[in-house]
């Protein structure tokens, strides 16, 4: 059983952002968690034809779609739309690109010129959104063979995943590292699977390629790759998306719905927990390696610590930044409990009274607030002295 902690059946794009929270990109619909694996509050792009995705570089987000692109430089908090003043920008539509366009951390991006933006034809262009300007790389984009382009976390790197010949038969990765102008080929040992390939990389340098419901990694920035597909039970459904987040956990997000987490880290996947997905049993948002009581959804990392002897929010201190007093046994339920026999605790414990100074702890009409008595030999109200009255008129 593979339980995910978002469930929805339109997913886009997943990314990980550096405050230990997630960024969901759906159609026409954008989604940020407020606290690590915590609920998701979505906000409505109607006005994004054809979103694209979502793209995370150093300390920038984009999002792309048909005709617009958005900037923060906040997390995600909040977005500038980029809108070209430039006529002949607008004019071809340059942001149709196919695929989603490759964005660099210093408002830099790269396209696929599908609309004679430049007189070379089918190439590579790399715009500036600062000055609305782009240029032509030398690398030829062929349809036909071309698969996916990504981009570095950060620096000038950049990706390029394509066939090196016409009957798909053998895949080759592109490597620049002077944001396209140049590129070196390295052929992969990686068969040819039914389905496109996506490529991605992750904020220490890591190499991802994914396609239908298969997933390789790179050991050493692209020269050896390892599967990681075998018993990896995605129940016949589609990947449509990967991110590492910044603590090395994988999360791969399905077509039919649902982000799940792998068992492994992107350092070690060859590790044998690395096809075992991580549960969510609670169905609280938090997997079973953070969440200390999978079944109660109650208990999870997201929880406030309440007053139960529990370890609500999975720190291991139990009961931890409440206010702690001090009680007193009262067996006999008058109110009044011993002083020499007390407790420390942040609620009033069964048999156990707020104030001391019962005097005689086996009867209730014995304490510090009880009517005295006189003349009958004892003392009632705990002062220490039995009232006496006057025998004579």
């Amino acid at each position: 059983m593979r339980n995910t902690f978002f469930n929805s059946d339109n997913f886009f794009g997943i990314e990980a952002l550096e405050n230990d929270r997630f960024i969901i990109a759906e159609p026409n619909e954008f989604c940020i968690s407020a606290d690590g694996q915590a609920p998701f509050q979505c906000t409505d792009f109607t006005f994004f034809e054809f979103f694209y995705g979502i793209s995370i570089k150093k300390d920038k987000v984009y999002v792309s779609s048909f005709s617009n692109i958005m900037v923060s430089d906040n997390d995600g908090e909040s977005f500038q739309l980029f809108n070209s003043n430039n006529p002949n920008v607008g004019e071809l539509n340059f942001f149709n690109a196919y695929p989603p366009l490759a964005f660099f951390d210093n408002n830099k991006f790269i396209f696929t010129d599908e609309f004679g933006f430049s007189s070379a034809g089918n190439s590579f262009i790399l715009f500036d959104l600062a000055t609305e300007s782009g240029i032509a790389l030398s690398k030829e984009f062929d349809y036909d063979l071309f698969q996916d382009i990504e981009t570095a976390f950060s620096g000038s790197t950049v990706y390029i995943l394509e066939f090196t010949d016409a009957h798909k038969t053998e895949l080759s990765l592109l490597t620049s590292n002077d944001e396209g102008l140049n590129f070196t080929p390295q052929t992969l040992n990686i068969p040819n699977v039914t389905g496109d390939y996506q490529l991605l990389t992750d904020h220490n340098g890591h190499l991802i390629i994914y396609s239908g419901n298969q997933i390789w990694i790179n050991q050493n920035q692209g020269t050896d790759w390892v599967d990681i597909s075998p018993g990896l039970d995605l129940s016949d459904d589609v990947i449509t998306d990967i991110t590492v987040s910044f603590d090395d956990a994988i999360y791969v997000s399905l077509r039919n719905g649902g982000i799940f987490k792998l068992g492994c880290m992107i350092s070690d996947p060859l590790a044998e927990d690395c096809i075992t997905p991580l549960v969510d049993l609670d169905n609280d948002g938090y997997f079973s390696d953070v969440d200390c009581d999978d079944n109660n959804a109650d208990i999870n990392p997201g929880s406030p610590e309440t007053c139960n002897g529990l370890d609500d929010n999975c720190d291991d201190i139990i009961d931890e930044g409440l206010t702690i007093s001090q009680y007193y046994r009262d067996q006999d339920g008058d109110g009044y409990g011993i002083e020499s026999v007390s407790l420390e605790d942040c609620q009033l414990p069964a048999g156990f009274a707020v104030l001391f100074g019962d005097c005689d702890d086996t009867s209730a009409d014995i304490n510090p607030d009880a009517e005295e008595i006189p003349n009958n030999g004892i003392d009632e109200d705990c002062d220490g002295l039995d009232l006496t009255s006057s025998l004579h008129a």
